[in-house]
């Protein structure tokens, strides 16, 4: 078989074409996978958080409900249950967090949420404005990509 015969022009034809094709499929390929990749993290990083918000209003409202008690009084089970909730909402966010590669804002989180040991914390309001920051720092990387809220654009 020559290149040169007359009945091979339509087969090549046919296969640089399929070629031409094939190149662009797989950079339309590569650009769908970067973009379901940074997808995929900019939804962890809001997973992460929706979780810490979720514990950081949650001591918001405890120190709105409790702040005022006693130190005598805060070991009580009215105090404790809300306590342990808090807890529990916390080593959430703490146990995602931990899975992230350290950067500046994992570890002002997992510092700022790691001190729960002594219950007074919870009383804080210094611990709260920690945490509060924290979070905030983890809002900005949870931020939707602008592209995403854009009307797509209708070939006419």
């Amino acid at each position: 078989m020559s290149c040169g015969s007359h009945t091979d022009w339509p087969t090549l034809i046919i296969a640089v074409a399929s070629l031409v094709v094939a190149v662009v499929a797989v950079r339309f390929t590569v650009v769908a996978l970067n973009l379901a990749r940074m997808d995929w993290r900019q939804r962890k990083w809001f997973d992460l958080y929706f979780q810490a918000a979720q514990a950081s209003d949650f001591l918001e409202n405890f120190q709105k409900q409790y702040g005022a008690t006693p130190l005598e009084l805060r070991g009580m089970p009215e105090v404790m249950r809300p306590f342990n909730e808090l807890l529990f909402l916390l080593r959430k966010a703490y146990s995602m967090a931990v899975v992230f590669p350290i950067n500046p804002e994992i570890q002002e989180f997992l510092n700022a949420s790691a001190v729960f040991k002594d219950r007074n914390e919870a009383f804080s309001t210094e611990r709260l404005k920690k945490i509060k920051n924290a979070v905030d720092g983890l809002r900005e990387k949870a931020l939707l990509d602008p592209e995403v809220l854009r009307q797509p654009t209708v070939a006419r």
